[in-house]
C-alpha cells in the first residue's frame, strides 16, 4: 500500500466514510498483518496519552490524584495493553453483534475498519490539538466537528463491514455492541477489584 492509497482512502474517509471503510476493506490486507496493526496502533495511542500526560500540568485536585493514579500515567505499556485488549474485544462484539442481525461481513473486515478508524482518528487528533496551539479557538471547533465526524464514520464503517446498506441497521449494531461492550467491561472491572480486595486480604 503506498502513501498515495494511503492519502486518497484518507481523502474519500472524510467525506464518505462507508466507502472508504469499503475500499479499506477491498485492499484484503493479511489477517496477521491486521492484528499486529491493532497493537501497533494501541502502544503508539498509549505513548501518546502518556507523553501528554507526562508534557502537561496535572492538578492537585481529585481529577490530578485520579490521573496520576491510572495506568496511562503509571505504565503506558499497562496502559497499552487495556487499549488493546478493549479493541479487540470490540472487534469481536460488534462482529457478532452484526452477524446476529444478518451481516455478511467477516472478522478481518470489521477488524480493518476498525483499525482505519484508529488511524484517521490519530492523524485529525494531532493536527487538530497542533491548530489549538496556534488559534484556540479553531482548533477547538476542530476537534468537536471531529468528534460527531467520528461519530458517523463508525457507523458508516460497521455498515460497510458488516455489508449492510443500511446505516440504520448499522446504528443499531453499534448501539447493542455499545451496551454489550459495557456489560462484558464491567464484569471486568468488577473481577479485577474482587482480585485486587482479596491480594490485600
Amino acid at each position: 500500500m503506498t502513501f498515495n492509497t494511503v492519502k486518497a482512502l484518507f481523502r474519500t474517509t472524510l467525506t464518505d466514510p462507508r466507502q472508504g471503510g469499503r475500499d479499506v476493506i477491498a485492499l484484503n490486507l493479511p489477517t496477521q498483518g491486521l492484528w499486529i496493526a491493532l497493537m501497533l496502533m494501541a502502544v503508539i495511542l498509549s505513548l501518546l496519552v502518556s507523553g501528554l500526560f507526562y508534557v502537561s500540568p496535572i492538578p492537585d485536585d481529585d481529577l490530578g490524584q485520579m490521573i496520576r493514579s491510572s495506568p496511562a500515567f503509571q505504565s503506558p505499556l499497562l496502559f497499552a495493553l487495556i487499549n488493546w485488549g478493549q479493541s479487540v474485544v470490540t472487534v469481536y462484539v460488534l462482529h457478532f453483534v452484526s452477524r446476529m442481525v444478518g451481516g455478511e461481513g467477516e472478522v478481518r473486515d470489521m477488524l480493518s475498519v476498525m483499525i482505519w478508524l484508529q488511524v484517521m482518528t490519530l492523524v485529525l487528533a494531532v493536527t487538530f490539538s497542533l491548530v489549538s496551539l496556534v488559534i484556540p479557538a479553531i482548533g477547538a471547533l476542530c476537534m468537536l466537528l471531529a468528534f460527531f465526524w467520528g461519530l458517523w464514520a463508525i457507523v458508516a464503517f460497521v455498515d460497510a463491514a458488516s455489508d449492510f446498506d443500511s446505516m440504520f441497521r448499522a446504528l443499531g449494531v453499534c448501539i447493542a455492541g455499545f451496551l454489550a461492550f459495557s456489560f462484558l467491561m464491567t464484569i471486568v472491572a468488577s473481577l479485577m477489584s474482587a482480585f485486587g480486595i482479596g491480594g490485600v486480604g
